[in-house]
């Protein structure tokens, strides 16, 4: 791979990270341990996210983007079951998000 450029993370909140495979195969593992998958699977799905990245040219991606992409994987190589899982966990998260309410004072 060609690592002259970083891939950009667009977070919700506006933020920007750089793209880091460990975290996407932590997600991805969290998601199929339950399922018989096991850390070198997310590692393996997670490392060829990142190749399509790079592939594709990507500077920049939205996390929902990434979110988008990780549930493909997971379905296209046969671990369904823990796409349904993660897909139920996000939708969960962003329903507690709506009702999350914080006073920074002046701050955003």
């Amino acid at each position: 791979m060609d690592g002259s450029w970083t891939i950009r993370v667009l977070k919700r909140d506006g933020s920007a990270e750089v793209f880091d495979t460990r975290k996407l195969a932590a997600c991805m593992y969290r998601a199929i341990c339950r399922r018989g998958g096991e850390y070198w699977h997310a590692r393996d799905l997670a490392a060829a996210v990142e190749i399509y990245l790079r592939r594709s040219r990507m500077v920049c991606i939205s996390s929902a983007a990434i979110f988008e992409m990780t549930l493909k994987v997971l379905r296209r190589v046969g671990f369904s079951r823990a796409a349904v899982a993660l897909e139920a966990y996000g939708a969960r998260r962003n329903r507690l998000r709506g009702r999350l309410r914080l006073d920074h004072g002046r701050g955003r």
